[in-house]
């Protein structure tokens, strides 16, 4: 058998191996069918006495009706398919075409002979990104509506604040000046209660009059 397979190889670099679109790009796991066919051979129109071989990426080599884990092959050799394509399947198929025991094809397959292959990426992926681009776009506008409506009304809410607090103080200020004014009459009455009865004494509560009169003329 090593003696065989050493002569078919050599075989296949003295043989002019004819071939049309023969590399397949096929995804992992997925299946692909080999045909022993080209420009130049028929497999449908074989003379008498022909046989077909193939030789797999491993060197191994399949014939008619071989049993193999993963690789069927027609009774006539025409074809084999490649069951589920995996990194060991890649590589070189070969199918040999004998006639009367003479090697006159050779025929090559490949698969993924460049590396695995992925797919079309650009149509795998666009719709994901022309839907992230709207979701994107439309999450930027929500966000930036938001932050309008907070400064606008956060504005809003800072300018009613600083007035409360003006209107307070001024108020403070105010009812401060007013208290100021009462102890000052207070302080007034006591000092007169004293020099009149010459003995201190609780403060007396100035007249109402007095105190009215004099608020109306500090707000005149």
């Amino acid at each position: 058998m090593a003696l065989q397979l050493v002569l078919i190889l050599v075989l296949l670099s003295l043989v002019d191996a004819h071939s049309d679109h023969w590399v397949y790009d096929v995804l992992f796991d997925q299946q692909q069918n080999l045909t022993c066919d080209n420009d130049v051979f028929n497999p449908d129109r074989m003379p008498t006495g022909t046989t077909l071989l193939w030789t797999l990426p491993s060197g191994e080599i399949i014939r008619p009706h071989d049993d193999h884990s993963k690789i069927d092959i027609s009774s006539s050799g025409h074809w084999i398919l490649v069951k589920h394509v995996q990194d060991e399947d890649f590589g070189v198929y070969n199918c040999l075409v004998f006639v009367q025991g003479n090697l006159t094809y050779s025929i090559r397959k490949g698969i993924n002979i460049h590396g695995p292959y992925w797919g079309d990426l650009t149509k795998k992926y666009i719709p994901s990104v022309v839907v992230g681009a709207i979701a994107a776009a439309v999450t930027f506008a929500i966000l930036s509506f938001l932050c309008f409506w907070y400064e606008r009304h956060q504005g809003k809410g800072e300018g009613l604040i600083d007035k409360y607090e003006a209107t307070r103080r001024a108020e403070m200020s105010e009812d401060g000046g007013q208290l100021m004014v009462g102890m000052h009459l207070l302080r007034k009455s006591s000092r007169g209660c004293r020099k009149k009865m010459g003995l201190s004494c609780l403060p007396l509560l100035p007249n109402c009059e007095d105190i009215h009169q004099l608020l109306t003329s500090r707000d005149s």
